[in-house]
């Protein structure tokens, strides 16, 4: 009998492995346990545990800082110090060596040695196919797996301990190993990708290349969309580029259902087409998440009636008061509206003043609230919240950004419902989740089921619904106006 043993470099990587596990979980729980004393008995508990996190995710990288990044967009639903400390971390991350990978899943793609970006997932580079076409490979880390698990492991261990002491936080982690699962099959990303370029511009999906490890698309250029300076050097408009990433990604979300959860300045481009023409190209379609419709319909109610200046009884389905009243309260207040002033007008120092006391009264019972509405509504929140600050930093207004979301739902609120146990309408053969609640066909979807004729009688309608939205609009401006211009000669 011949005894084999496994090659000392291998036994040591294993070791190698298992040791950082151990180091990573201790690091996990040490910060934990900490931040539970220190609840205890420090008023900026909070601020010091989301800076502790901030220590472990610049340490350790990886899954960790994008755990990190993930904490930091759950606005509303997180105390703000983390998603004030959090938000400055990157996901940047070391290249590693891809080409054995590539050559295995891909046979005849030349990458070009350096990528044009990393982060802690997978790495993109400029590729060429044997036809000459260039295109764009992105390629997950080699031993991402492993990795993944230890640091899953370290998390699961900090939230275990956690929970001897509260619950009130143990939905995070689900929540983010859902999305991650997801991410890390690069097909799934394809196919979110597929669904959305019938609604906006994104980068070709070249399958017959592509595998779960390997993704394949056609390649584009341009600049980040955040990238002002650059905007004007081609002579566009900075604001118009901000309306139509609202509108592209208000769109998607509303309209068809999809929310693209991850809309930062590096996940699109801008490509000068010449006389302050231009295309926006989504790009990184990894982390979505499909609206349930009956919270798609309500979320779209809610933006109509906010418009309108109406109670908004959809914000009391979506379970954001105990009645009309305080529901109204507490929508105005996620959605910066007031009634007292023009719709979507920049808040003066007393209106900023007002909100800050609203909010003080309403919590902290309604931040109790907050964490427990629909995950559904809290990932359209979070993509409305960072689409904001890029508007914002274009130079595009906050009517300008209300408008679009407004006149967005009301095409959205004019589909008919759809079924929510319908079959999945991705590739199932190929992909790792395909019975997963993100491949069910969005209402748009159905719509497009039933026929040219029946699609083209909803687009009509939902025009008209957007063109009386407008002129209701445009009709309580003009009385405003009225009243504060004339009224006073006749007092």
């Amino acid at each position: 009998m011949v005894v084999r043993f496994a090659p000392l470099a291998v036994v040591s990587q294993e070791w190698r492995e298992r040791a950082y596990a151990l180091q990573l979980v201790g690091d996990v729980s040490v910060a934990t346990g900490a931040s539970l004393v220190e609840h205890g008995f420090r008023r900026d508990a909070h601020l010091r545990s989301a800076q502790r996190l901030k220590r472990l995710a610049e340490k350790h990288g990886g899954l960790l800082c994008k755990f990190g990044q993930h904490v930091s967009t759950l606005h509303h639903a997180v105390p703000r110090e983390y998603v004030e400390v959090l938000s400055s971390l990157t996901d940047a991350q070391p290249a590693s060596d891809v080409a054995s990978l590539v050559r295995d899943a891909c046979p005849g793609l030349e990458l070009e040695p350096r990528p044009i970006a990393s982060a802690s997932v997978a790495q993109v580079h400029r590729a060429f196919l044997p036809d000459g076409r260039v295109v764009a490979c992105k390629v997950m880390h080699p031993g991402l797996e492993k990795k993944i698990d230890a640091s899953l492991w370290a998390l699961r261990c900090g939230f275990a301990l956690a929970s001897v002491f509260t619950k009130e936080w143990a939905w995070v982690l689900p929540e983010f190993e859902d999305a991650l699962g997801l991410e890390l099959d690069l097909l799934q990303e394809a196919a979110n990708a597929e669904r959305a370029g019938r609604v906006c511009r994104v980068p070709r999906v070249l399958w017959e290349h592509s595998s779960r490890r390997v993704l394949v698309t056609e390649f584009v250029t341009g600049h980040r969309v955040d990238d002002a300076t650059a905007h004007r050097a081609h002579g566009i408009d900075p604001r118009r580029v901000g309306d139509a990433l609202v509108a592209a990604v208000a769109s998607l979300a509303y309209e068809h259902g999809l929310v693209h959860a991850d809309p930062h300045g590096g996940n699109a481009l801008v490509e000068p087409l010449g006389n302050g023409r231009f295309n926006l190209w989504l790009l990184d379609h990894g982390l979505y998440r499909r609206l349930d419709d009956a919270t798609r319909r309500d979320i779209c109610a809610l933006w109509e009636a906010l418009a309108r200046g109406e109670p908004p009884e959809a914000a009391v389905r979506l379970g954001l008061g105990r009645d009309l009243e305080e529901a109204t309260r507490v929508a105005k207040l996620l959605f910066f509206f007031s009634g007292t002033r023009r719709f979507g007008a920049e808040p003066d120092a007393v209106s900023k003043a007002k909100t800050r006391a609203q909010v003080r009264d309403l919590l902290p019972e309604a931040s109790a609230r907050l964490r427990a509405l629909p995950r559904d509504l809290l990932f359209a929140l979070r993509s409305a919240s960072l689409l904001r600050g890029q508007h914002q930093a274009l130079g595009g207004t906050r009517r300008d950004r209300y408008l679009i979301f407004a006149a967005t739902a009301a095409r959205g609120a004019a589909l008919p419902p759809t079924d929510d146990t319908a079959t999945p309408v991705a590739r199932p053969a190929r992909l790792k989740n395909p019975n997963h609640p993100l491949n069910l066909p969005t209402a748009s979807e159905a719509l497009q089921r039933r026929g040219v004729i029946v699609s083209l009688f909803y687009a009509a309608y939902a025009t008209l619904r957007v063109a009386r939205l407008r002129l209701r609009l445009l009709l309580a401006e003009f009385l405003r106006f009225a009243r504060s211009s004339f009224l006073p000669h006749f007092s």
